[in-house]
């Protein structure tokens, strides 16, 4: 865990999710089943999924080298969801 929820960032502002590192090109999985709500470009997040779960609760991941699943489609958890990129990099 690079940054943990809460933690402070280098702006000094309380991190709202957690940074994990992985090797490049590592596959993303979906942490709980649910439905993708979003797949593809958001701002300086890079490629971007979103999953929500139930209770209404939202996984965002973001800073993806390639997004493997499409708006509305449902996935289980651990299901794949993208790759990292190819070289290393921080933060989206």
């Amino acid at each position: 865990i690079l940054t943990g929820y809460g933690d402070r960032t280098p702006l000094g502002a309380a991190s709202e999710g957690v940074e994990i590192g992985a090797r490049p090109s590592s596959p993303v999985v979906s942490p709980l089943s649910g439905t993708v709500k979003f797949a593809g470009t958001f701002r300086n997040y890079g490629r971007m999924v979103i999953i929500e779960h139930k209770g209404g609760y939202h996984s965002l991941m973001g800073g993806l080298g390639s997004i493997s699943v499409s708006t509305g489609q449902d996935v289980d958890a651990g299901e794949p969801v993208g790759k990292l990129p190819g070289t290393p990099s921080r933060g989206g």
